[in-house]
C-alpha cells in the first residue's frame, strides 16, 4: 500500500538460553578431540604429541606474525570486494550474541569458549587429526579439505571465503 514496514523488534535471548548454548558448544568442542582420539586410539599426552602440538620452535615466530599479516590482508580485501559487489549474504555474522555482556558468568563462559577452548579443539581437530591424515593426497588437497570442514563447522555463510583462506594458512602454519 505504499507504507513503509515497521522496524523489526530486537530479541534478547536470555542468559539461560546463553548459557545452555556455550555449555553446547563447548560439549562440542569436547567432541571434536574425542572424536579425534577415538579415532587414532590414542588419549591425553599421546594424542596431542601426534598432533604436533610440543614445545614451540620460536626460530620460525616470524611464519606465524607473516601468516597473521596475510591473513588480515586477505579479510580486509574481502571485505572491499564484497562491499564492491554487495551481496548481504556474503557479509560475516557473529556468532556471539552481544547479551552476553550482561552477566558476569555468561560473558565468562564465552570467553573460555573463544579464547581457549574452540581454538585448541578445532586446530586439534581440522589442523592435527582431519589435515594430518589427508597429507598422503598432498598439502593442496589437504588444506583445501581441512580449510573446507573448518569453515562449513562454523555455519555461517558470509564466513566461507575469508575462513577458508585462513584454514588454508593455519594448514601451512601447522605443516
Amino acid at each position: 500500500e505504499g507504507r513503509s514496514l515497521p522496524s523489526p523488534p530486537r530479541v534478547w535471548a536470555d542468559l539461560t538460553s546463553l548459557r545452555i548454548g556455550l555449555a553446547t558448544t563447548m560439549v562440542y568442542q569436547v567432541g571434536l578431540i574425542a572424536i579425534a582420539g577415538i579415532a587414532t586410539r590414542q588419549t591425553g599426552r599421546e594424542l596431542f604429541t601426534s598432533f604436533g602440538m610440543r614445545r614451540y620452535d620460536w626460530t620460525g615466530v616470524w611464519r606465524a606474525v607473516l601468516a597473521r599479516f596475510v591473513a588480515y590482508v586477505l579479510v580486509i580485501g574481502y571485505g572491499a570486494v564484497r562491499e564492491r559487489i554487495g551481496p548481504d549474504i556474503l557479509v560475516p555474522e557473529s556468532t556471539v550474541p552481544r547479551s552476553v555482556a550482561r552477566d558476569n558468568l555468561t560473558l565468562a563462559m564465552t570467553g573460555v569458549l573463544a579464547c581457549l577452548a574452540a581454538p585448541l579443539a578445532e586446530e586439534s581437530f581440522f589442523r592435527g587429526f582431519m589435515f594430518t591424515g589427508l597429507l598422503r593426497w598432498g598439502f593442496w588437497p589437504a588444506a583445501a579439505v581441512s580449510s573446507f570442514a573448518f569453515t562449513i563447522a562454523h555455519l555461517d555463510p558470509g564466513s566461507v571465503i575469508p575462513f577458508f583462506w585462513i584454514g588454508v594458512i593455519m594448514a601451512y602454519l601447522y605443516r
